[in-house]
């Protein structure tokens, strides 16, 4: 395929948010009807609910699942709220700006807070505080059914004054744990910061902070190409947060461990940032880099990971081109033969949503049972019964 062709289907992926995710000054792109094109992700689009044209395409059987309930502020779900085990206790603080809980020492990711005197906020620092963006207000999910994500703190969704071109997701228990940080940039270059809350939401309830490009139903869109500056100066805020008394995020971080991540458009962004030494992981979904560029290969420093969609995705060749290019860092790749949206519009993102929480559990939070997935010759997307097709570099 030619490079302008290339750039052609890849410009249509950016016209996958719609209305609503385009710039005004944007040419829509020419359509396409090949397999795997951004046109095929399109039409699954239709199959929603339509309240909103640049949603990802719905599952048929999300509707339908027992345990499915409609999302309402602050994370909870009409049948009830996100239920935590029952030996968990209750949310350290309430959230707000002014919540404490530090810790002395930075136990590893995910390790339990040991308890101290909270840090006075000196009322110089104190900044308006964040507001929350009920999940029932994100505009493609309206009428729909939404699972409840599977991990135990559960989630909210907010908007901050110091950050007001980005969504942050941060789990309803805040404190019990040090929360690793993700810096995410969207499919189609979409600025909608809800455009992947499903995923987001599913991950932060395992302990994750997730900060989203653009703002809730959010419209216009990135450039498409390696600009990782938005993940970069997301991922300056949320570090600066953790050490400013003032802030509900105050010493809750392990900053010691992020990860710059994106789907389509969003993993190029991504492969923009992934020089920066402060990123412990980065992973990219449905993406690659049109032409190599060793000047961002030479710049890899942290383990990686490739998820594609299969010969039907269309940034396969793309990701192709990168896995063969990298080999200064350790690097899984996987392919599963569901196209160029995956499995994104499923309950909690699907089996894409799985293996990208385990991913980030393994290489953020220290744990192995998620690590057996991807470690060792006989990892468990190595062998059958998983559909997974692998490759790795530097692993095992």
């Amino acid at each position: 395929m030619s490079a302008s062709r290339v750039w052609i289907r890849w410009l249509a992926l950016a016209a996958l948010a719609g209305s609503t995710g385009c710039s005004d000054t944007q040419t829509p792109a020419p359509t396409d009807t090949s397999p795997g094109s951004a046109n095929e992700d399109s039409a699954d689009d239709t199959e929603d609910d339509g309240a909103d044209d640049d949603a990802p395409a719905r599952d048929a059987s999300t509707a339908s699942k027992p345990d499915a309930a409609k999302p309402a502020a602050g994370g909870k779900l009409d049948a009830g709220p996100l239920k935590p085990p029952a030996d968990s206790h209750k949310p350290v603080g309430d959230g707000g700006a002014n919540d404490g809980g530090a810790s002395t020492s930075t136990p590893d990711a995910g390790q339990a807070v040991p308890d101290e005197p909270a840090v006075a906020c000196n009322p110089a620092d104190k900044k308006p505080d964040p507001k929350p963006f009920p999940a029932e207000n994100i505009n493609r999910y309206k009428g729909m059914k939404l699972a409840t994500p599977t991990g135990p703190y559960g989630f909210v969704i907010e908007t901050d004054p110091a950050m007001p071109e980005s969504t942050i997701y941060r789990p309803m228990k805040m404190g019990e744990v040090k929360h690793p940080i993700l810096v995410w940039a969207n499919g189609g270059c979409s600025k909608d910061g809800t455009y992947f809350s499903k995923w987001l939401m599913e991950l932060v309830s395992h302990g994750f902070v997730a900060v989203s490009d653009g703002t809730p139903n959010g419209t216009g869109s990135r450039t498409l190409g390696t600009n990782g500056v938005p993940q970069v100066k997301a991922l300056d805020w949320i570090i600066a947060e953790n050490e400013r008394p003032c802030s509900q995020y105050y010493h809750k971080l392990d900053v010691s461990k992020t990860a710059a991540s994106g789907q389509s458009c969003g993993g190029l962004m991504s492969l923009g940032a992934s020089g920066d030494k402060r990123l412990s992981t980065v992973v990219i979904f449905n993406s690659g880099m049109f032409e190599p560029d060793q000047k961002i290969y030479g710049a890899l420093h942290a383990p990686m990971a490739y998820f594609i969609g299969g010969m039907d995705d269309i940034a396969y060749p793309q990701a192709e081109t990168d896995v063969k290019a990298i080999n200064n860092v350790p690097l899984f790749y996987g392919n599963l033969d569901v196209g160029h949206f995956a499995t994104w519009s499923e309950d909690n993102a699907g089996e894409f949503g799985r293996i990208g929480v385990a991913w980030f559990k393994w290489k953020l939070m220290g744990d192995d049972a998620a690590g057996k997935l991807f470690a060792g010759p006989d990892c468990e997307l190595c062998k059958p019964p998983s559909k997974w097709k692998v490759q790795k570099k530097m692993m095992d």
